[in-house]
């Protein structure tokens, strides 16, 4: 199925079309999947220029989750502050904040999590699977800044959405 999505998409990277950026992301999707990600990463880089916001935020996202693959938590971070400077942070989806922290977890760079963290949990509770590991990774930065009550909190309450099945299905 792969093969005949990405023949099917060749074509429209060549033509001169609105589709054009569209097409390259599910391209880079398919390659993504193929675990290609070096091509991943060629063809999302190709849509950082987008006029499209939500193609560029997109596109970044892919590249980040390739970057998490590969442990380049630095290039990730920079991804994700590119984004952020480009639609703010109130825009970034919680997908994007979840691989944002997770980032600045793996380096220890607790000041900044906790106040992306802290950020995230002043928004409206969202469906979405995503929330409740932004609420865990809350835990931990907490728990990294010997906030352990506060710590405490975050973790039974990333517990609770996980066991909600709104969360957990979505």
């Amino acid at each position: 199925q792969l093969e005949q999505a990405e023949t099917d998409l060749i074509p429209l990277l060549t033509a001169d079309t609105p589709l054009r950026d569209q097409a390259r992301l599910y391209l880079a999707w398919i390659k993504y999947r193929e675990r290609l990600w070096d091509e991943t990463i060629r063809l999302t880089a190709q849509l950082s220029q987008s006029p499209d916001n939500e193609i560029v935020k997109e596109a970044i996202y892919l590249k980040t989750l390739v970057h998490l693959h590969k442990g380049q938590y630095e290039t990730l971070i920079k991804e994700c502050e590119t984004l952020k400077n480009r639609i703010g942070l109130d825009q970034l989806d919680l997908k994007q904040v979840y691989l944002y922290l997770t980032g600045l977890a793996k380096l220890g760079y607790w000041k900044e999590a906790a106040h992306l963290s802290d950020h995230a949990m002043e928004q409206p509770a969202a469906h979405t699977r995503f929330y409740y590991k932004i609420v865990e990774l809350a835990g931990l930065v907490d728990y990294h800044r010997k906030q352990y009550q506060q710590s405490l909190k975050h973790f039974t309450r990333a517990r609770q959405y996980n066991n909600h099945p709104s969360y957990t299905y979505t």
